[in-house]
């Protein structure tokens, strides 16, 4: 087995805590290095729980010569700023979802890795969930369910507290960068070609961000619908409109990894099969696929265009809806 490479986390906050350390301590490829954040008390005491270094200063965690990639953990207005210290360090770089505000920027943070031969990776855990897998395995299988004639993404949930940084224009909050990033990203899973045709994104009082939106995209000749928002019933579904089924994955976003998921099939009789999908942890499975692309050009330069597609129909979503 490979020795396992050092990954530093820059901040810590609840999202961190909850799902990205214990998943870093279940990995085969990475250990925890340590980590750095504007709360000293939350970074020390993470630090101790899982074995590494508190860093008082940004600089001194990407100065250290044993950490070998940085996982970057806060709002999405420091990304771009972050991940292109990171890359200038020679450090790989593993973004939280949405990687950048502007398009602009994702493309110069690609630009940067690919010249210094860096993972750049956008960390949307659920497609490396066997459920994900298994169903597109059944969306390609056309001589089973007959050919895709539609797929239709949701994801929303209720209102979080309103100081929750997604609420922050400042710090490029929003519901298309959050939500709506899982619903485009899964759409555009379905084909190998993918643009927007109408995007509509939902303004209310008092909040200074998107809360919702709605849009239409072209997945080489499918239609995709992606539909999300804040201050919704709870909805993380995918649903696969074949010639012969229906095929529906729900909780498909974000699940425990004690979880056992499925794929409802319903023909064209009304006749609905479950197939049950197995546990996992998508947020270790996704550490691991990335830790594996180190060695892997191929799977580097993969993750890098991932990024630039996600970004590039997150723009055409925000120019579509004026926003």
């Amino acid at each position: 087995m490979t020795k396992k490479k050092g990954l530093a986390v820059w901040s810590v906050g609840a999202h961190a805590r909850r799902n990205l350390l214990p998943a870093i301590a279940l990995t085969e490829h990475w250990r925890f290095a340590g980590c750095t954040t504007r709360n000293r008390e939350a970074g020390a005491s993470a630090a101790a729980e899982y074995g590494g270094r508190f860093y008082e200063t940004p600089e001194a965690m990407l100065a250290d010569t044993s950490v070998d990639a940085v996982l970057l953990a806060g709002p999405n207005g420091v990304h771009f700023d972050q991940a292109k210290a990171a890359l200038s360090a020679g450090k790989h770089t593993l973004v939280e979802k949405s990687m950048c505000p502007k398009h602009s920027q994702t493309l110069e943070l690609a630009a940067l890795a690919q010249a210094k031969n860096l993972v750049l990776a956008e960390c949307f855990m659920y497609l490396h969930h066997p459920q994900f897998a298994a169903l597109r395995a059944r969306a390609a299988d056309t001589e089973r369910y007959g050919p895709v004639r539609s797929v239709t993404a949701r994801f929303g949930f209720p209102h979080l507290p309103p100081n929750d940084i997604r609420y922050s224009k400042a710090l490029a909050g929003g519901s298309l960068s959050d939500a709506g990033a899982y619903c485009i990203s899964s759409l555009s899973q379905f084909a190998r070609n993918t643009s927007v045709h109408w995007a509509r994104t939902d303004q209310a009082a008092p909040f200074e961000v998107d809360i919702g939106g709605v849009a239409t995209l072209d997945l080489d000749g499918v239609t995709g619908i992606a539909d999300w928002g804040f201050g919704r019933s709870y909805q993380s579904e995918i649903e696969v409109w074949c010639a012969r089924a229906v095929l529906r994955a729900r909780r498909v976003f974000a699940k425990p990894p004690e979880l056992v998921t499925s794929i409802v099939v319903t023909d064209t009789m009304g006749e609905i099969t479950e197939i049950p999908v197995q546990p996992a942890n998508h947020f270790v499975t996704m550490f691991d696929a990335m830790g594996a692309a180190l060695a892997d050009p191929a799977a580097r330069v993969e993750f890098v265009q991932a990024a630039v597609r996600q970004s590039a129909l997150l723009d055409a979503v925000r120019k579509h809806a004026s926003l």
